[in-house]
C-alpha cells in the first residue's frame, strides 16, 4: 500500500463476499483493516478488540471464514509503504508456525524501499511534461533518443 491506496492486490476470498464487501464499502468499518492502519506485526482475529458496528466479522464467518490472522509490515524510507495480509480459514485458529510462514511469504512480496528516479530520469519527465519531443529532449540532454525513451 502506498499513500492510502493499494499498489497491488491478491484476493482469494469468496467472490460473493468480495462483491458484498465492496458494494457496501465495508473496508472502512472492517476491524481487521482498521488494525492494519494503526499497527504492525501479526495478530489472530480472535485477539482484535475493535468496535464492529456494521458486523463485518459476522460477514466473514457467514462466508466460512471463521478464524484468521492479520499481518502488517511497514517498510523503511521517507514515505514507508505498508504491506498487509488478511488470512482466513474455516476449521481452526492458525498456529504460531503457520503465522510465521504467512509473515515470511508476505515479507517476500513486500517492497521495503521506495523506488527513486535518477536526476536524468526526472529531467526527462519534466521535459516530457512540457510537451517536448524525444528528439528535442535527446538533443538538449546530449543523449540518444533511445536513452530518452528508456
Amino acid at each position: 500500500m502506498g499513500f492510502y491506496s493499494p499498489e497491488d492486490e491478491l484476493n482469494t476470498f469468496p467472490d460473493q463476499f468480495v462483491e458484498l464487501y465492496t458494494a457496501r464499502g465495508l473496508a472502512l468499518q472492517d476491524p481487521l483493516m482498521r488494525w492494519t492502519f494503526t499497527n504492525h506485526g501479526a495478530l489472530r482475529w480472535s485477539a482484535i478488540d475493535l468496535p464492529d458496528p456494521l458486523g463485518v466479522m459476522a460477514r466473514y464467518r457467514q462466508y466460512g471464514m471463521r478464524y484468521g490472522a492479520t499481518i502488517c509490515l511497514v517498510g523503511r524510507g521517507a514515505v514507508p509503504k505498508k504491506s498487509f495480509g488478511i488470512f482466513a480459514r474455516a476449521d481452526r485458529e492458525f498456529t504460531d508456525a503457520e503465522i510465521i510462514d504467512l509473515r515470511e511469504l508476505l515479507t517476500a512480496l513486500h517492497v521495503n524501499e521506495p523506488q527513486t528516479l535518477t536526476e536524468s530520469q526526472v529531467e526527462v519527465l519534466r521535459m516530457l511534461s512540457t510537451g517536448m519531443r524525444y528528439k528535442q529532449m535527446a538533443y538538449a540532454l546530449g543523449i540518444s533518443e533511445s536513452a530518452v525513451k528508456a
